[in-house]
């Protein structure tokens, strides 16, 4: 079994990072509460529980921490396997000792937690070391150039909170990213703000050229408000910017945030791109 739940946990990777934080706390919460019997020996069962996933998923965090390799959005879920093993053993004893109702309905309720609570945290972390800033070899918006799609290029407007958000048509799961800069937009509805789709080309053949017209298309289709840019591969790659990628420029045309797409909610995440913009707005 211990193999079966370091399998399952160490490939529920595939289901995203906040995801795989959650199935991770579960299935290490679920197995050590379902292996620990009186007739075991709690040690050896806890041990050989843990002991193939640390193997598999902690030595790669190790690997990369010793070749330089930074990867700090999977240490929560090292340490998730690790606490989350332990309150199950904690449950479970307290189920061999005393009214199993009321130990289930205690276990249920701390899963119902985590799972809340867990959500929240990680995409909280995962944004702090996602949005570092600078991640991008800029802090000016004058090093950026966009064109709009009849080849002119745009200037950006004075004493504006500017943002621009890239992406690419291989990229298929930015798409439903478009509608959260929609809500950034219409929630912005002042000529103090204005916000940018800006299109990074991978490569410049037939291909991609058939594909960016049906991408264009069906982004005309949904009446999106915001502006639908486009900005050479060179300077993208030049500036390391790549997709999904954000960033906001202040009035004085810094860099104020630069970020992944993947967290912008409001509420949920701290310093979210709307406190960003708020806090640039007053200044």
């Amino acid at each position: 079994m211990s193999i079966a739940v370091s399998l399952i946990a160490t490939f529920g990777g595939v289901c995203g990072w906040v995801n795989h934080f959650l199935i991770v706390g579960i299935i290490f919460f679920v197995s050590s509460f379902l292996q620990i019997n009186n007739k075991s020996n709690k040690g050896f069962t806890l041990f050989f529980l843990i002991f193939p996933f640390i193997v598999l998923y902690g030595g790669t965090v190790l690997y990369d921490r010793l070749f330089g390799v930074t990867t700090p959005q999977v240490y929560p879920i090292v340490l998730i396997s690790i606490i989350n093993l332990l309150i199950g053993f904690g449950f479970k004893l307290l189920y061999l000792k005393c009214s199993k109702k009321i130990v289930i309905a205690f276990a249920s309720l701390y899963l119902i937690i985590f799972l809340i609570g867990g959500y929240i945290f990680m995409c909280n972390w995962l944004h702090c070391v996602w949005s570092k800033k600078y991640i991008t070899q800029t802090e000016q918006l004058a090093d950026i150039q966009i064109w709009d799609f009849s080849e002119k290029e745009v200037s950006f407007d004075e004493n504006k909170v500017i943002v621009l958000e890239f992406w690419s048509i291989h990229c298929s799961a930015y798409f439903s990213k478009l509608y959260d800069l929609e809500k950034i937009n219409n929630y912005y509805q002042n000529d103090a703000v204005v916000v940018y789709a800006v299109l990074i080309p991978w490569h410049d053949n037939y291909a991609e050229n058939d594909d960016l017209e049906k991408r264009l298309q069906w982004i005309g289709e949904q009446n999106f408000t915001f502006n639908v840019v486009k900005m050479d591969t060179l300077n993208a790659n030049k500036l390391g910017i790549g997709v999904p990628r954000i960033l906001v420029f202040d009035k004085t045309k810094k860099v104020a945030l630069d970020s992944s797409v993947q967290f912008i909610e409001k509420k949920i995440i701290l310093n979210n791109i709307y406190t960003v913009i708020d806090k640039l707005l007053k200044e």
